[in-house]
C-alpha cells in the first residue's frame, strides 16, 4: 500500500506540472476550473509524502523550491505576457487593452441602447467584452467552439463590411439576423471600404474620433 500510495502521489505531482505549465494561458482556464485545485493539493501532499522519506535536507528543500516553481509558472507566464500585451497591443489577444475611445463608445452604448439590442462589429474572439462592457448582445460574442454558426456569422461579418455593394441585400441580412445596431471602428475598417455614412437606412447616433455607432432604421 505504501508503494501505491507513493505512486499515486508522484503520478498526480507530475500530470499538474504538465498542466499548469502547457495550459497556463488564462484563455484554457475556464477548462481547468475545478481541476486545478485538486491537483495542486495533490501535489502538495506527494511531494510532502516524499520529502518525509528523503533523508537529504537541502534535497528535500530543493524538491519543495522546484514545487513553488512549478505552482509559480503559470501566473508568472500570465503576467509577462500581459505587459507583452500592453507594450503591443496589436499582438495576439490585444483586445484585452483598447485605445479611450472604445471604451468611450461602449460606456455610452450602456447607457443609451435598448437593453436587447443586438450589435454587428468585427470583435471576433472579444465580442464578449463588448458584451460585457455594454450589456448588450453582440452578433459574435466569442469566436470559440462556443459559439453557434461562428464561420458562418464571421462570414457575414465580412461581407458586410467589406464594401457598399448589395446594399439591399445586406439589409436583408440584418432584418434576418436581428441586428439593431451596427459599430463602425477601427476594426472595421481593416475589413474593406464600407462606408455607413452614405446609407439611408443607417442612423449615426453616436461617434468619437474613432468608433461610431449607427442605428439601423
Amino acid at each position: 500500500r505504501a508503494d501505491l500510495y507513493r505512486q499515486f502521489m508522484l503520478t498526480w505531482f507530475l500530470i499538474q506540472g504538465l498542466v499548469v505549465v502547457i495550459f497556463s494561458k488564462q484563455l484554457n482556464a475556464k477548462f481547468l476550473l475545478g481541476f486545478s485545485m485538486p491537483l495542486t493539493i495533490f501535489a502538495v501532499l506527494g511531494v510532502e509524502y516524499t520529502c518525509q522519506k528523503i533523508k537529504d535536507a537541502d534535497l528535500r528543500i530543493l524538491i519543495k523550491w522546484l514545487l513553488i516553481i512549478f505552482l509559480c509558472l503559470g501566473n508568472v507566464y500570465s503576467v509577462v505576457g500581459n505587459i507583452l500585451i500592453y507594450k503591443k497591443p496589436t499582438a495576439d489577444f490585444g483586445f484585452v487593452f483598447q485605445p479611450p475611445e472604445v471604451f468611450l463608445a461602449t460606456d455610452w452604448a450602456k447607457y443609451n441602447l435598448p437593453r436587447n439590442s443586438i450589435i454587428m462589429a468585427n470583435f471576433s474572439a472579444w465580442g464578449n467584452i463588448l458584451s460585457g462592457l455594454t450589456g448588450r448582445f453582440s452578433l459574435i460574442g466569442h469566436s470559440g467552439f462556443g459559439m453557434i454558426n461562428i464561420k458562418q456569422k464571421n462570414l457575414w461579418v465580412e461581407y458586410f463590411y467589406k464594401d457598399n455593394q448589395d446594399l439591399d441585400n445586406k439589409k436583408e441580412l440584418l432584418n434576418f439576423l436581428g441586428v439593431d445596431y451596427v459599430w463602425f471602428g477601427k476594426k472595421e475598417k481593416k475589413l474593406g471600404t464600407f462606408d455607413p455614412g452614405v446609407i439611408d437606412w443607417l442612423e449615426l447616433v453616436y461617434r468619437n474620433s474613432a468608433e461610431s455607432i449607427y442605428r439601423v432604421k
